[in-house]
């Protein structure tokens, strides 16, 4: 198969996945589309929409043509992007008691940073996180802004 043809069923599937998500999370897409649903919610939380866009931002990075290495590193800027919000979610969830959190991603990677810095320190650090995040997906700096 062509490298070209890979590429191109790799874009159908990476945004069927990410229409079929929204649909579950706007509770459009039957029994099945509920517990998809119900599964990013227990992940995610309150950033479970996030998946579905990173999804279909992978798609759309298939699409455009990109520098060479520069696919992985918006992925990995991707991915960073969700563990930091859903992460500082689950940190804002303990000074705020009615937000709700970050699902058990969030909880995960917030009780590690609250264990060892703190509460406040761990908002400062993921935000860190997700304003370099931001960086990679959109490979850019401070010089480019």
């Amino acid at each position: 198969m062509a490298p070209e043809t890979r590429q191109g069923l790799a874009v159908i599937f990476f945004f069927a996945l990410a229409a079929v998500l929204v649909l579950s999370i706007l509770d459009m897409a039957g029994s099945a589309g509920t517990f998809l649903a119900t599964g990013l919610h227990t992940l995610a939380g309150q950033a479970a929409p996030l998946i579905p866009l990173i999804i279909a931002g992978i798609g759309v990075l298939l699409l455009i043509p990109k520098p060479a290495g520069s696919r992985p590193t918006s992925i990995i800027g991707m991915l960073l992007f969700l563990v930091a919000v859903t992460g500082g979610l689950t940190t804002l969830a303990r000074l705020m008691p009615n937000l709700e959190n970050g699902g058990y991603l969030g909880l995960r990677v917030s009780s590690s940073l609250i264990s060892g810095f703190g509460t406040t320190a761990s908002l400062v650090i993921f935000a860190a996180i997700i304003l370099a995040s931001l960086f990679l997906i959109f490979h850019t700096s401070f010089v480019a802004l």
